[in-house]
């Protein structure tokens, strides 16, 4: 009986570490999202008030300036969820969110776009603007 109540302690104390050090499986990282905001990733104040519904506007990462067209990566309103901003113009531009866990694409006037987590190989036919920003290629 001692001994029977030394493994349930035993496996209690184990069970407990899993829980105290957080043991699961790292998530997917778009790492610029993690660092310190600049005043450069501040998004346009032209950019109407409802894009917030699907991303939280003040996690916007700037990427890069390519053709013109300015872009930011930004966390979603859902839980696991990024978002992708390109923006032209007042008039044109486009937002897109995905899950953080694989690549997503987002096509519009301002381009065709596929955004992913860190690691990740290029996708084929597409242009690197960053980390984790790719532009597809008009082939």
């Amino acid at each position: 009986m001692h001994r029977r109540v030394g493994s349930i302690a035993l496996v209690m104390a184990v069970a407990l570490a899993f829980v105290v050090t957080g043991c699961t499986a790292p998530g997917p990282s778009y790492s610029i999202l993690d660092r310190e905001a600049t005043s450069e990733d501040v998004v346009p104040d032209a950019l109407p008030g409802y894009a917030g519904d699907s991303a939280v506007l003040d996690t916007s990462r700037f990427v890069a300036e390519r053709d013109g067209i300015r872009i930011w990566l930004l966390r979603g309103q859902e839980s696991s969820t990024v978002c992708l901003l390109a923006f032209p113009g007042a008039e044109d531009w486009v937002m897109a969110c995905g899950g953080d866990h694989a690549p997503a694409s987002m096509s519009g006037p301002a381009g065709e776009y596929v955004y992913q987590p860190d690691g990740l190989p290029a996708p084929k036919d597409s242009t690197r603007i960053s980390e984790n920003v790719f532009a597809v290629d008009d082939r």
